[in-house]
């Protein structure tokens, strides 16, 4: 009983020991830093009514300017269009890029073409199992063979050979591509 306490004791320490840390650390990171700028003064609630009116002088932007219009916001390097107005720029990085010309394609190839029989525009290719036709009739001939030895009555174990010699005529038929 005296480990439990001992061992209870010791996480709850460590617990709020690790919750203090992260109070800490939260609070630290929470606290504004302050930034040099002009002073601030009372907010007027009357002048919160009234629009701000629009700069009238470009406002140094280290070239880059923010425009806020009615089809949203944008940045660009030139003072905004009469539709828009100017806002402050703070804050972020500005990066330029410069865009690479395109490469040039390279020239084409000339193909060298093989005179071939066509039939109209479409090159006639050989179907499956052409030139194969002695062969099948072979087969088809030995499964009507076998099929009419089947129908006599016979012993399970010729009915067995005569069903896997079925079998391998159909396999070579099919890897023959015969009536395909």
């Amino acid at each position: 009983m005296k480990h439990n306490a001992l061992a209870i004791a010791l996480t709850l320490l460590l617990s709020a020991l690790l919750g203090l840390a992260l109070w800490w650390d939260y609070r630290r990171n929470a606290t504004p830093h302050p930034t040099p700028g002009p002073a601030s003064f009372p907010i007027d609630t009357r002048s919160a009514a009234r629009p701000a009116p629009a700069p009238t002088q470009a406002l140094p932007h280290n070239g880059l300017y923010r425009c806020d219009g009615p089809a949203g916001t944008s940045y660009q390097s030139h003072p905004c269009t009469p539709g828009s107005r100017q806002g402050d720029v703070s804050g972020g990085t500005l990066s330029t890029v410069t865009v690479p010309p395109p490469r040039p394609l390279p020239p084409p190839v000339a193909s060298v073409e093989t005179p071939t029989p066509k039939v109209g525009l479409i090159a006639r290719g050989p179907r499956p199992g052409e030139g194969n036709e002695a062969l099948c009739a072979m087969h088809e001939r030995d499964i009507k063979r076998i099929d009419e030895a089947a129908r006599r009555g016979q012993s399970s174990e010729s009915q067995e050979w005569l069903r896997e010699q079925r079998r391998w005529h159909k396999d070579e038929m099919w890897r023959l591509a015969c009536g395909r």
